[in-house]
């Protein structure tokens, strides 16, 4: 018999910046949000979401000002 324990990750970081940093993005500029769970068994999961709705890996997302 084989049992196994689901240890969640210890740690999260965004683009390897501390817990509750911001990031400051100018209009018309790019920026690529890596996220890299640390210590989990199994291995993480991990899903980005924007306004309850899942974004798809690969895809790009383009969030502009409304007038």
């Amino acid at each position: 018999m084989m049992c196994s324990k689901s240890v969640p990750p210890k740690h999260l970081s965004i683009n390897n910046l501390p817990n509750g940093s911001e990031i400051e993005v100018r209009e018309s500029e790019k920026i690529v949000l890596q996220c890299q769970a640390y210590s989990s068994k199994p291995a993480t999961i991990l899903k980005w979401y924007r306004k309850n709705t899942e974004l798809m890996p690969g895809r790009s997302l383009t969030i502009g000002k409304r007038l």
